[in-house]
């Protein structure tokens, strides 16, 4: 390892301090980015053991990869000053940032064909990656986690013509979503959930400009794509005792 240090300081005699910390990390899996209708998704928070300070999992695919948090009522991982985002993976990486200033970069998207996930702390660090091509088209894409103890509640407008905002849902836990409460506030709605992120290899599940609630879908993921709907919707986590 080598560290470079570039002064410039006018009097060229610049004196510093560099200490260097090496901590346990227990390398996770490599995984291969699914295509077609299947969705990538990864709760980061399960490669941590307790005899390792940080745990990571790769995702590598064919091009580079937009990726985004699963939000949670809480959310958090948002506050950990101590876990990252590496554009690349362990052994071959362009750029390390924390998960904050990751965060703070729209799109989340790499340079390589390859995120490695970093974390030292317990928290849900729910993440669903795309494909770059999937991201930069006529999806608006965002993801969302449903949870056991809280309602997911989603509201959707479509405000940007010739595009289509798109809720990615994933049970981390398993599969099970409900959908307990819908409603319609425009006279027309055109809006789907399909059963996968938004490509042609995903098909509909429900039309909900005809949909009767309670409704429930025996999946771990779908996506919700706005067409041309203003709506209400509530989603809850099914979990099998």
């Amino acid at each position: 390892m080598s560290i470079q240090v570039i002064t410039k300081s006018v009097f060229m005699n610049s004196m510093f301090s560099i200490t260097v910390e090496y901590h346990a990390a227990k390398i996770g899996p490599t995984i291969e980015m699914k295509t077609n209708g299947e969705m990538n998704f990864f709760d980061v928070s399960t490669m941590k053991q307790e005899e390792y300070l940080y745990g990571t999992v790769t995702y590598i695919g064919l091009e580079p990869i937009h990726w985004g948090l699963a939000y949670v009522w809480d959310n958090l991982i948002t506050r950990c000053e101590d876990c990252y985002v590496i554009d690349g993976t362990i052994a071959n990486m362009t750029r390390i940032q924390t998960l904050s200033d990751a965060m703070a970069i729209v799109p989340n998207d790499n340079l390589s064909n390859a995120v490695t996930f970093m974390t030292c702390v317990d928290y849900f660090f729910g993440v669903v990656l795309n494909p770059i091509s999937e991201y930069y088209g006529k999806f608006l894409i965002y993801a969302e986690a449903v949870e056991h103890w809280f309602d997911l509640n989603i509201v959707m407008r479509n405000m940007v013509p010739g595009h289509v905002p798109t809720a990615e849902i994933v049970n981390f836990a398993g599969p099970g979503i409900l959908m307990t409460n819908l409603t319609i506030k425009s006279p027309v709605c055109k809006a789907y959930v399909i059963s996968g992120p938004p490509n042609n290899s995903s098909t509909v599940l429900l039309d909900l400009a005809n949909a009767t609630v309670p409704y429930r879908f025996d999946r771990q993921y779908f996506s919700i794509l706005n067409v041309d709907c203003e709506f209400e919707c509530t989603l809850k986590q099914i979990r099998e005792n």
